[in-house]
């Protein structure tokens, strides 16, 4: 199959189904060359076959766990009212913009000012709205929210 028949097929993908069929048909075949030991197959499309890192390994650990461990142990001291909903803006923002370093950017966005993803200039924004949020909720006049420390009385708040 030919380069020009190849996109011809690609384009035609979407609308017309022996194009599809014809399409997985070509790629079965090529994968069935390279698992039968054809290197020359292999070395053909290795450019294309790059290696990438576990993005979403990456994001269930630091959005889920690493976030949750935070949040865990900021619980425990008493606060203000919204400090905790704040410091979750503020650390997801964090580890969101560290989780697109290992993405790849959506192919019709790409990067864009800086170097930065869309979803990382939207973390920067939500960043922001954290630290706003913080400082409207700790200055507050309320009471404070006891925390669960040993030592702490969950009713009078005191030690």
């Amino acid at each position: 199959m030919g380069r020009e028949q190849w996109l011809e097929l690609v384009d035609k993908f979407r609308f017309d189904l022996t194009a599809r069929e014809q399409l997985y048909s070509t790629l079965n075949k090529v994968i069935e060359s390279i698992q039968d030991g054809n290197t020359a197959a292999k070395e053909a499309i290795a450019p294309l076959l790059t290696p990438r890192y576990p993005s979403q390994l990456f994001a269930a650990f630091g959005e889920g766990l690493l976030i949750f461990m935070f949040l865990f142990f900021l619980w425990r001291k008493p606060r203000k009212p919204g400090f905790i909903a704040a410091c979750f803006v503020l650390i997801y923002a964090v580890v969101r913009v560290v989780d697109e370093h290992f993405r790849m950017p959506d192919a019709h966005i790409g990067f864009q000012a800086l170097g930065l993803t869309r979803g990382q200039w939207l973390s920067l924004a939500m960043f922001v709205v954290g630290l706003i949020l913080m400082v409207v909720w700790t200055r507050a006049a309320s009471l404070k929210i006891p925390g669960w420390q040993r030592g702490h009385s969950i009713k009078l708040n005191r030690k």
